[in-house]
């Protein structure tokens, strides 16, 4: 009987596979008897063959919005101001004891209109808090990964061996949550605002070695594949034009409320009509707001009548 070691690499769907021990046994005396020696089918000359299993994993990686926004046809929508809260999760590896490269790191970067709040960042295993201190997470007094804030992101490197929660190799997974604020260079309508989360690990954990940087990211390191996600949130705008109601003249400098509640009292925006009569909020998103006048143009009297209006995916007109 032979005994050999195999491992598989380069698997396409990114799996990770761990070495495994195959053993073949061949005929009764120890040999097998061919025609041609140099072309054996395992599956008619192995006559007493041993089954082999290799155990896989395959990593991936989830990104989902948690909270702050309105859902409007399928779509994330936030106003201007808004905190949205994010969630990434990971399916973890399964790497052997003695693997040479263990890699595991995560990056999260957020488009121009979201300011990222690195204070926000947060690791929880099994609904445990993982106790932060500075750029360091540390779980049953060990440090599982260390952060640092990059490119309106993070970078995130988990290390491997102090997430292994028990003698059979059990791993805990990590649940990273942060929020982002909708700041005022925010996309308005169908581009959206993205941001992307890459997910690097070693798929080859006997090629290269474990990354050690955490503010430079592995990419095409030794042994390491990559998964992306993706969520984004769009925000709206409310546009309307203020005129004469005899000689539809166009009226500049009216202002104008824009309040969430009929009764006026939730204020959202304030604006001012441009010479053309009209005005502009982009601080919505999917909903009814309220318009009201506040201060009415030179030589005119205030409209005190609130006019309502749709923001949503869909284009929608009113007359005020």
């Amino acid at each position: 009987a032979c005994v050999y070691i195999a491992g598989l690499t380069g698997a396409a769907d990114g799996s990770v596979y761990n070495p495994v021990l195959l053993a073949a046994t061949y005929g009764e005396e120890g040999n097998v008897v061919v025609d041609n020696p140099k072309q054996v089918n395992a599956g008619d000359a192995y006559l007493f063959g041993m089954t082999a299993v290799l155990k896989k994993t395959t990593p991936d990686v989830d990104k989902t919005i948690t909270g702050g926004t309105v859902e409007d046809d399928g779509r994330d929508t936030v106003g201007i101001g808004s905190v949205v809260d994010y969630q990434v999760e990971m399916t973890m590896p399964s790497y052997p004891a003695n693997a040479a490269n263990k890699t595991l790191f995560l990056t999260d970067r957020l488009t121009a209109g979201l300011t990222f709040d690195y204070s926000t960042l947060t690791v929880t295993v099994e609904g445990q808090t993982v106790t932060r201190t500075g750029d360091t997470f540390i779980l049953n007094g060990k440090v599982i990964a260390t952060a640092a804030e990059k490119d309106n992101g993070f970078n995130l490197n988990f290390n491997y061996d102090n997430l292994v929660s028990n003698a059979a190799g059990a791993v805990y997974t990590p649940i990273v949550t942060y929020s982002a604020v909708v700041n005022d260079t925010a996309v308005v309508g169908a581009a959206g605002n993205p941001n992307d989360v890459t997910y690097y690990y070693a798929n080859e954990p006997n090629t290269g070695n474990t990354w050690d940087e955490v503010t430079e990211e592995p990419d095409e390191a030794p042994g390491v594949t990559s998964k992306k996600d993706q969520e984004t949130v769009y925000t709206y705008q409310l546009a309307f034009q203020k005129t004469d109601a005899e000689t539809d003249k166009p009226l500049a400098d009216a202002v104008f409320g824009i309040y969430s509640d009929a009764d006026c009292t939730q204020l959202i925006d304030k604006v001012m009509t441009n010479q053309e009569g009209y005005a502009v909020s982009t601080k919505v998103a999917k909903g009814t707001y309220y318009i009201k006048e506040l201060v009415a143009p030179t030589g005119y009297s205030l409209n005190t009548t609130v006019y309502p209006i749709e923001a949503s995916w869909k284009t929608a007109t009113t007359t005020v």
